[in-house]
């Protein structure tokens, strides 16, 4: 009896120390996993950069102008935004300031670009934030001694008479000082405080889309503040005509920017002379090259240098995009527009048929034509005529949303 007693308990102690052995791996037992993760921030570069193109004269006289531009580039990262003031000091031949002794406006600062920096206070601000690869425009372009400074005093009596200027400039040194700030975009406002608005460009605006997804002949795209009316358009390119004349010619707008679209143009605006002289003839039949090589007798008063001047306008507005220009064939007006060359008129009321200017070929060699609101003619190529200037450009389909 004892021996069985004795033996069921060794039995219990045996399950109980494999039950607790059990138990004790179990615990013990468990994936583990250890795992280091490295975060990097790489720092934007600030790096803006200033040129400036100006050759001092030696011996500066009234009425001679001076180029001087200034630009800046953003050679960093990080979108910047940039203003520059200028300062004028006057100093005789021992260093002295005379700059209270000078009369206002015997410099003449010959402003440029105006279309990009506004003026607030002492400041032009650039209107738009320099991205990384961009360059400003230069918001002068040359500095003029103004040709109604020579005041001069005669003193004495018939031949001993002594006559001597009296104007502190003659021998005196012109000081123009410019000062160029730049600070990063995002923190122009906290910075410099009730400033312009700086923002970013509209390049490529839809105004008018009559159907949606499609590009539609007569739809209104505009490169910044330049609008144009939809020609042709297919898979790859865009051809559209410019909305108005450009600004240009011996009788331009004085108002606008020279090589801009102008809304308010009429026939003494913006104007290029065709004058041949009768002794010029075509190279090519049908496309009147006189037409862009020989108009008027004045330097740069000629078609093809307009639309260059203008396409090279319009790529600051949008670096990007590949733009090019020329004149309105004959083809397109007959064409595209339903000219009817019998009786030389077009549809009346279309965007086409607005204003007077050039046009690029003709079906004959000894003829000019042009649009002349809502009638092309074709005046004889001996003729003066003057119009205006309308480009039509052509910009990729893909810059289309």
């Amino acid at each position: 009896m004892e021996k069985k007693y004795n033996k069921k308990i060794r039995t219990i102690i045996a399950l109980l120390s494999i039950s607790f052995g059990v138990l004790v791996g179990s615990t013990l037992a468990y994936y583990s996993s250890n795992t280091t993760f490295e975060n990097v921030f790489n720092t934007g570069k600030y790096k803006v950069t200033t040129t400036e193109e100006f050759v001092s004269p030696e011996n500066w006289v009234p009425g001679e102008e001076i180029p001087k531009t200034i630009t800046t580039e953003n050679k960093g990262t990080i979108d910047a935004a940039v203003r520059v003031k200028f300062q004028e000091k006057w100093e005789n031949s021992e260093g002295v300031d005379i700059t209270n002794q000078v009369t206002a406006n015997s410099v003449i600062i010959n402003f440029d670009n105006v279309n990009d920096w506004v003026r607030q206070g002492d400041y032009y601000y650039y209107k738009y934030p320099l991205k990384p690869g961009e360059t400003t425009s230069s918001f002068i372009k040359s500095v003029t001694l103004n040709q109604n400074i020579n005041d001069v005093i005669c003193t004495g009596e018939g031949s001993t008479k002594v006559c001597e200027s009296t104007n502190p400039v003659s021998g005196a040194i012109y000081k123009l000082t410019i000062t160029k700030e730049t600070v990063q975009y995002s923190a122009y406002q906290s910075v410099w405080q009730n400033t312009p608005e700086i923002a970013e460009r509209t390049i490529l605006t839809y105004v008018n889309r009559q159907t949606p997804n499609q590009v539609t002949f007569g739809d209104e795209i505009c490169i910044s503040t330049e609008c144009f009316n939809v020609i042709t358009s297919d898979a790859n390119n865009i051809v559209m005509l410019a909305k108005y004349n450009l600004n240009i010619g011996s009788n331009k707008n004085p108002a606008t920017t020279e090589g801009l679209q102008d809304q308010t143009l009429a026939d003494e605006y913006g104007d290029i002379l065709f004058a041949p002289q009768g002794t010029i003839r075509l190279t090519t039949p049908g496309v009147r090259e006189d037409i862009y090589n020989k108009l008027d007798n004045t330097s740069n008063d000629n078609i093809s240098y307009y639309i260059e001047k203008y396409v090279n306008k319009l790529k600051t507005f949008a670096p990007s995009l590949d733009i090019t220009g020329r004149l309105v064939t004959y083809s397109e007006a007959e064409d595209i527009f339903g000219c009817d060359t019998s009786n030389g008129t077009c549809p009346a009321n279309t965007f086409f048929t607005t204003t007077k200017y050039w046009m690029g070929t003709s079906p004959a060699d000894d003829i000019v034509f042009y649009m002349s609101n809502g009638v092309y003619g074709t005046p004889s190529y001996i003729t003066a005529v003057k119009l205006g200037v309308r480009p039509i450009i052509t910009i990729p389909t893909s810059s289309i949303s």
